[in-house]
């Protein structure tokens, strides 16, 4: 059983210095060269042998006698089973209409091959319109009209930012425009299955993780869920007062920033608590009590913030997950913090000196999160 423990572990460390490695690679030589490494046989191992080990191990320990405990690393593997389905089976590309033209194929990204669709897009169509009495674009809208081949059904609907559409398995956003607004480009994403296994993991997780945070009915526990709740309809109020990038048009905008914000402010306060500590070595092991009560809420609120930013960015996007490097830091943020809850199978996180030092060096990573990725590496997030 410790040498299991020692290859997740072992595995654990490798995966986070490759995606870490691969965002700044990506900046140096490009979103191509990243790509290599993301699809690599060697990266999906990785992630399939930490699925493998984890079940393994649910099973050896009985794991499902603490259910809460069990969901929460189940649905971990949920989330990569989806993410597997996804890579063998998902499909992405790009269509560009002109406004009274139509077309059944759209361009590959991974090949640059021609697809063909089931069925037929015609753009009726375009506009950008804009915030009252201003020039400030408020969203980008195509209206489509898709007829099928198979009985000759069809739609007609609007394609514009948080708005996909979703039909016959494929899934269509709007992604950029001519610049004589006389035609659109539409991305398209054919994933029927994995993103809905991906989904069905994320609600696995929030459930196992809400429970495992109120096992013991704390109340200061859900005095932070409600301020933070709060939180997020008061941003969201304050920013329908000034105009928004149209991607930023989204209820789900307040939501995604508050849990992330609570999360960082938390892990900014563990981490002052942790430098107290290694100077009061009296108090240390009071202090690591206190860290590790504030741990459960953070790390819980910004899995919360990233699991609603996948749904943002599959409702702006049409995909859950792009590898841009905000997201992956926050995910390297989410893997870091994540390993002090298993003291029990690697010890030195249950020595109030070493969780400490830990707790101090683990806030670079939302330093780099918040700061880094949107000054040094930039990415679709560069706005935030």
């Amino acid at each position: 059983m410790q040498l299991i423990k020692r290859i997740i572990l072992f595995v654990y460390v490798v995966m986070l210095l490759v995606l870490a490695a691969a965002t700044f690679i990506e900046y140096f030589h490009g979103t191509s060269a990243a790509a290599c490494i993301y699809h690599h046989v060697f990266f999906i191992a990785g992630w399939g042998i930490l699925a493998l080990l984890t079940l393994w191990i649910l099973y050896r320990l009985r794991m499902w006698k603490r259910m809460s405990v069990f969901l929460l690393h189940s649905s971990f593997v949920v989330i990569l089973a989806g993410a597997l389905i996804t890579f063998l089976t998902g499909t992405t590309g790009d269509i560009h209409l002109r406004i009274g033209t139509s077309t059944f194929q759209f361009v590959e990204h991974e090949t640059n091959l021609v697809q063909t669709l089931p069925f037929r897009v015609e753009l009726d169509t375009f506009r950008v319109e804009h915030y009252l009495d201003t020039e400030i674009p408020s969203d980008y809208v195509s209206s489509v009209r898709c007829t099928s081949f198979a009985d000759s059904s069809s739609i007609q609907t609007d394609i514009s930012m948080n708005n996909v559409l979703d039909w016959q398995g494929y899934r269509f956003y709007q992604s950029s425009y001519d610049d004589d607004w006389g035609g659109s480009w539409l991305g398209v994403n054919y994933d029927p299955w994995g993103t809905t296994v991906t989904y069905l993991g994320y609600l696995i997780l929030g459930i196992s993780m809400m429970a495992f945070m109120f096992k013991k009915r704390n109340v200061v526990y859900i005095l932070l869920l409600g301020i933070t709740l709060l939180i997020a309809y008061l941003y969201q109020m304050d920013a329908q007062k000034s105009p928004l990038l149209p991607v930023l048009s989204s209820p789900l905008l307040g939501v995604h920033v508050s849990f992330i914000m609570v999360a960082y402010t938390l892990l900014g306060i563990i981490s002052l608590n942790g430098v107290i500590g290694l100077f009061l070595s009296r108090k240390e092991e009071k202090l690591m009590t206190i860290s590790r009560f504030l741990l459960y809420p953070a790390v819980v609120f910004l899995g919360i913030g990233i699991f609603v930013g996948a749904v943002w960015a599959s409702i702006s996007w049409g995909r859950y997950w792009a590898w841009d490097p905000k997201e992956v830091w926050a995910l390297i943020t989410f893997m870091v913090y994540g390993l002090t809850f298993h003291s029990k199978s690697f010890p030195p996180f249950s020595r109030p000196r070493f969780f400490h030092i830990y707790m101090i060096a683990a806030i670079l990573t939302v330093v780099m999160t918040y700061l880094g990725v949107n000054h040094l590496l930039g990415g679709m997030h560069s706005y935030g």
